[in-house]
């Protein structure tokens, strides 16, 4: 995931390679909406994946039948790696989305002849990227989080792989506890981000009567 300043280095080498655009903004514009419906959508599965993982966990703490109950911990916490997957890939496509609907955005300037249209184009243009840049921030803090998240609960697994019995789940309540806590920051983040991203996916929205 790009950070701020990498987003907006990223887009200046773009706006240097880029060498026509067929698409037009509304087309672009529709296909950055895209990404970033996609993205709020993996979002949402994860936040929820999150919860199975956690609720799998809990039940390692009734140390009757552990065998199974560590079974399905294995299997949610898979899962959970595979929507974390799909959520850096969808934010990957969401940057390279926007810096080709900038780049667009940037290069149209040239082609407006009244300077009161070119700067409020211009004006429009800086403060939605500015918007998106807020946004990409926001969402490498999530990343950051789930990595976090993630840590925890492999470090789990790996514990519980040598330690299953109610002894070795005994002396693993802090690891417990502390999962917990960064379960409830991510969760808490990807809330905060997937309301950012529908914000920024209406305001984005064209509707173009056929």
């Amino acid at each position: 995931m790009l950070s701020p300043t990498t987003f907006t280095l990223a887009l200046a080498g773009a706006l240097l390679s880029l060498a026509s655009c067929a698409s037009t903004g509304a087309e672009l514009s529709a296909s950055t909406v895209g990404s970033l419906d996609d993205l709020s959508s993996e979002m949402k599965k994860s936040n929820e994946q999150i919860k199975a993982t956690m609720a799998a966990l809990d039940e390692l703490t009734k140390t009757t039948d552990l065998g199974a109950k560590y079974k399905t911990y294995r299997s949610e916490l898979a899962r959970l790696e595979s929507t974390a997957n799909r959520s850096a890939k969808n934010t990957e496509s969401m940057v390279n989305r926007a810096k080709t609907y900038f780049t667009a955005w940037e290069d149209q300037l040239d082609n407006i002849t009244s300077p009161i249209v070119r700067k409020l184009s211009q004006e429009r243009g800086e403060a939605a990227l500015e918007r998106f840049e807020r946004l990409s921030a926001n969402v490498q803090a999530v990343k950051e989080a789930v990595d976090v998240l993630m840590l925890d609960l492999i470090d789990i697994r790996v514990y519980l792989d040598f330690n299953l019995n109610a002894e070795g789940v005994s002396t693993a309540k802090p690891l417990f506890a502390q999962a917990r806590s960064d379960a409830a920051i991510v969760r808490e983040l990807q809330a905060q981000v997937n309301s950012q991203l529908l914000q920024v996916s209406g305001a984005m929205s064209a509707k173009i009567s056929p």
